[in-house]
């Protein structure tokens, strides 16, 4: 940073290292003068961008689909060309079950099943459990689901979580668009949306809020849903029309 003195007009630079946030005064090397300055504080969110790691190729590639999927869709509305789907009906899977009542929990740790397993249990979601990376991907591959948490590690597999985030992330975006991934691990910080987009997540919970953990997914979902709403509404509207 440089500045001017008002007194001698010297200019004084100081090193941004060195830089304290806020207002902060610096005495001027030539006549004395006490300067008075000024730096912004650097924003939190700010400074997660700047201490996150690159995106993974995976949920780069899921972005990229999705608005392009999106785009597309939408010019075929605007073009009258017939919706291809509709938001608002699940199919069923290849297994003949509709996946709207099923939620996959991915995870080791006993007390933690039992608590994220009975918080589904109570929301109206038959509940599965899968205690492996190996396990959750048999899941995954032979049945649909609407919610996934998933932890970020497995005892005999540390890079677990990312292996089933990045297999769910690189379905085609209609099919993943309907599920709802909430990474749950001792590390990462509660609806912090920049952690749970770097995982590939749409939701981030730290295991110690566990206890309110059905506040956590309800309001995750609610944003997930309102995620769509304007598309929704688009094809609502086409539909009405033609």
């Amino acid at each position: 940073m440089d500045l001017a003195c008002p007194q001698c007009s010297r200019s004084v630079h100081i090193e941004d290292s060195k830089v304290p946030e806020g207002v902060f005064k610096v005495r001027c090397p030539g006549c004395g003068k006490i300067i008075t300055a000024e730096r912004e504080p650097t924003s939190p969110a700010a400074t997660r961008t700047q201490q996150s790691s690159t995106v993974s190729p995976a949920m780069e590639a899921f972005v990229k689909r999705e608005i392009a999927t999106l785009r597309q869709e939408i010019l075929e509305l605007v073009k009258g060309v017939p919706a291809t789907r509709a938001q608002n009906v699940s199919p069923a899977d290849e297994s003949g079950q509709n996946p709207d009542n099923f939620a996959l929990v991915c995870e080791n740790d006993p007390s933690c099943v039992m608590t994220i397993s009975n918080t589904l249990k109570q929301m109206g979601y038959s509940v599965e459990i899968a205690s492996t990376t190996a396990e959750s991907l048999k899941k995954l591959e032979a049945k649909s689901y609407r919610i996934i948490t998933v932890d970020s590690a497995f005892p005999d597999d540390r890079e677990g979580g990312s292996k089933i985030i990045g297999w769910i992330n690189k379905l085609k975006p209609a099919a993943r668009r309907m599920i709802f991934v909430a990474n749950v691990s001792a590390n990462t910080r509660t609806i912090d949306a920049g952690s749970a987009f770097f995982q590939g997540a749409n939701i981030a919970v730290n295991k110690a809020d566990l206890p309110n953990f059905e506040n956590l997914i309800r309001e995750g979902l609610q944003q997930f849903q309102h995620f769509y709403q304007l598309f929704q509404r688009l094809i609502t509207d086409k539909e009405r029309l033609v």
